[in-house]
């Protein structure tokens, strides 16, 4: 077999850890995984199990650590049916889970909480998390308050009851108006007006009762988790 597709997945690997950017690195594990079930990258593909195995158990590397943490991730949107790939693309990923009996384990975990929890009711509460920490919450029956000062950060927005109803990482162009609208001038008034009105993210949840919606400002953004049909 040729070198450079027995082990295809080294660059790609090392230049997304190189960018220390988690995204990247979801991306081109998802890539790896794409490739490899094509017959031609089938070696290849065993040599990048190989290479996860040993990863998982580098428990001081932090190159190995943010690998890790990327396929928890990828565990957790399999879980909750929140994998926004093909569902080719999903199943191969379930079926290579198999082949790790911890990460199955907490694959099948995560999936059994998931559809455990109740159907939510007026009463619960919205919690918004950032990184773990609760940055703000209000109950089902009104909006929640907007929530000011958001960097970027992996995000959680969630009910009172565990079910998560949306999870995953705002980027600088969320957040920061430098990023989000690099050909504008920055207005005197960004913060307080234009933020109010052009969200960088607009987010469905619930099946559409709520909207999330994120705007740029000038040193950190605003969230808003409103009722979709405030308008």
């Amino acid at each position: 077999m040729n070198e450079s597709k027995r082990l295809y997945f080294i660059p790609m690997i090392a230049t997304a850890l190189k960018s220390k950017d988690p995204i990247a690195l979801r991306e081109a594990f998802l890539e790896i995984v794409k490739l490899g079930r094509r017959p031609e990258f089938k070696e290849g593909f065993l040599q990048f199990e190989e290479f996860i195995k040993a990863a998982v158990n580098a428990t001081l590397e932090t190159d190995s650590s943010m690998l890790r943490d990327v396929v928890d991730h990828l565990i957790y949107d399999l879980a909750t049916d929140t994998f926004d790939d093909d569902e080719e693309q999903k199943a191969f990923l379930i079926n290579l889970l198999k082949r790790f009996p911890k990460w199955h384990r907490e694959y099948e975990r995560i999936r059994e909480d998931s559809q455990n929890l109740t159907k939510p009711n007026m009463s619960m509460e919205i919690e918004v998390l950032r990184e773990g920490k609760l940055v703000g919450s209000s109950t089902m029956a009104r909006d929640i308050p907007p929530i000011r000062h958001i960097i970027p950060g992996r995000y959680t927005v969630r009910l009172s009851n565990g079910r998560v109803l949306w999870e995953g990482q705002l980027t600088p162009q969320d957040v920061l108006w430098a990023y989000a609208y690099p050909a504008e001038d920055l207005p005197l008034a960004a913060e307080t007006e234009r933020a109010q009105v052009e969200p960088t993210r607009t987010i469905s949840l619930l099946d559409g009762e709520l909207e999330m919606r994120v705007f740029a400002g000038l040193e950190a953004g605003v969230m808003r988790v409103e009722s979709a049909d405030r308008e």
